[in-house]
């Protein structure tokens, strides 16, 4: 949740690391899952897309000098995809933990007859 503060320019790596442990508040473990979920995510991706390519591939194909790194390629892309929706989520998290309660947007009134 650092690399948002780091990409702004506010503060160099070591102090946007230290930051963002003051900012989760005692959320560390949670934080911990979201990263073990992006490793695992990432392997997900790759062993699905990898092995469902043998199932859906005619044996002719898949026995070809050539399919071993259209498989791997495929894979890797399949991994790299998983990547970006994560990085945006630990982003929005980041903007929400350094909000203050003077930055939380005020109700909209209600229209009521």
């Amino acid at each position: 949740m650092a690399i948002p503060l780091i990409l702004r320019g506010d503060v160099g790596a070591w102090l946007g690391m230290k930051k963002r442990l003051e900012a989760a508040d005692g959320n560390q473990g949670f934080l911990f899952l979201l990263v073990l979920q992006s490793l695992v995510g990432s392997y997900v991706a790759w062993y699905a897309t990898h092995y469902g390519l043998q199932l859906l591939l005619p044996a002719s194909i898949r026995f070809s000098s050539w399919y071993a790194w259209i498989a791997l390629v495929v894979s890797v892309l399949a991994s790299a995809a998983v990547q970006p929706p994560m990085f945006i989520g630990f982003s929005l998290l980041a903007d929400q933990s350094s909000r203050t309660a003077s930055d939380a947007p005020t109700p909209s009134p209600s229209l009521s007859c």
